[in-house]
């Protein structure tokens, strides 16, 4: 059984028609506007609260973080000053005995030379 133009004709026709209400549904679908009710807006908020930190814990984290910051630089400065004061101490108390290590060194050295 082959088919006529007719028979094609009609399955053409049929198989547009087909296509285009496909085609106009999913596009009526894509672009369908909803708009937020007051109890989804309700809800929305209600989870934006939930997932954001207010300004007092903001405020509380900041200080925290500033505390600790104020003991570790508390900690430096006396790292910093015992340094200081231990550098002197040594530098003083061995200094002298440096001194006199240079001065026998060259003697022995004028000594071997001879």
């Amino acid at each position: 059984m082959a088919l006529t133009k007719t028979d094609l004709k009609l399955i053409g026709k049929q198989t547009k028609d087909i296509v285009h209400e496909v085609l106009t549904d999913f596009y009526k679908d894509l672009f369908k506007v909803e708009f937020a009710s007051k109890k989804d807006l309700q809800k929305f908020k209600i989870e934006l609260k939930e997932k954001f930190a207010t300004k007092k814990e903001i405020q509380g984290f900041k200080n925290e973080v500033l505390n600790g910051q104020d003991k570790i630089l508390k900690e430096l400065k006396d790292m910093r000053d015992e340094h200081t004061a231990l550098h002197y101490r040594v530098h003083d108390k061995h200094q002298p005995q440096l001194e006199d290590h240079d001065r026998r060194i060259s003697t022995l050295e004028v000594v071997v030379a001879l």
